[in-house]
């Protein structure tokens, strides 16, 4: 399924930022949001499903951890992926399992906000023509801009 923004985007990052970016399907008319944490050394991003509120995959990158279901801890960076198995697993409604970076072939180890952007952007396959978006992060030394045509 193809995913397009809703509108173009301009996002200025800056330590502490919160935004979201609303992402639509190209098919089944279905929004999803993409929620942005960022802060130095703590970066989320947040893949939502907004009809059924259910996150589908987040990318963690900081030094904090995550415990599945099965007791194994998982530290530092990581992805966490919707998994009906570990919601009933756990009697604490946590729907996600988390696994070390890089996984599976899919998602690598991101060196940086912006390289863990892209893999988020290509995983959930988002390509979009029509809309734009600029990550200008202020954080890094290079001061560059950083524009998505998808």
């Amino acid at each position: 399924m193809l995913k397009v923004f809703l509108r173009d985007n301009l996002i200025n990052l800056e330590d502490g930022t919160n935004t979201k970016i609303d992402i639509l399907s190209d098919r089944h008319d279905r929004e999803f949001t993409l929620y942005i944490h960022y802060q130095r050394n703590n970066y989320h991003l947040n893949f939502m499903d907004c009809s059924t509120k259910i996150n589908l995959i987040r990318i963690n990158l900081n030094g904090s951890f995550h415990k599945n279901a099965n007791g194994d801890i998982i530290r530092g960076n990581r992805v966490n992926l919707f998994c009906e198995d570990e919601y009933n697993q756990r009697e604490d409604g946590i729907y996600m399992r988390a696994y070390k970076l890089p996984y599976d072939d899919i998602l690598k180890e991101p060196k940086t906000f912006i390289d863990a952007f892209d893999e988020l952007i290509n995983y959930i396959n988002l390509v979009d023509n029509r809309h734009t978006l600029n990550v200008v992060p202020s954080l890094f030394n290079s001061g560059e801009n950083y524009g998505y045509d998808h």
